[in-house]
């Protein structure tokens, strides 16, 4: 889910083509982040940061993903990502075993060509804009 001036993914969850693919929206639990499924009927409330979560009883952890698409602050043009600073998303996709494609969604004005990176940040493996996208770092 978006937040302060972030590229809303959630049209493009909309789209008719992807009508059969099941789509889950993270919920904050103790220090990492899990999934709940949306449909057309869920129910949504707000964590403790504000942003909306689904109220969800068909969880999923990060390890059972395929693709996930995660709104950013800005990235850089090999995938270092510029989050809102909670580090939710290093801590969930921290181990090298995941199998889900990190797609970092931004705006163009979000591309830089270099950002600090910290041993914990978690590169996304696409970067998505309005303009393109570009595999910036493709898994092993």
């Amino acid at each position: 889910m978006a937040v302060r001036g972030e590229l809303d993914p959630e049209p493009t969850l909309a789209h008719p083509s992807l009508s059969l693919v099941e789509q889950f929206v993270p919920i904050l639990t103790d220090d990492r982040l899990t999934f709940g499924k949306v449909t057309l009927e869920t129910a949504w409330t707000k964590n403790r940061y504000g942003i909306l979560e689904p109220v969800s009883d068909q969880l999923r952890s990060a390890i059972e993903l395929d693709v996930v698409l995660v709104p950013c602050v800005a990235i850089d043009r090999v995938g270092h990502r510029l989050g809102q600073g909670g580090g939710w998303y290093d801590r969930t996709f921290a181990s090298p075993n995941r199998s889900a494609i990190l797609v970092g969604v931004v705006y163009d004005q979000q591309i830089l060509d270099e950002l600090p990176v910290e041993p914990w940040d978690v590169p996304m493996d696409v970067l998505a804009s309005p303009t393109g996208v570009t595999v910036v770092a493709p898994r092993k």
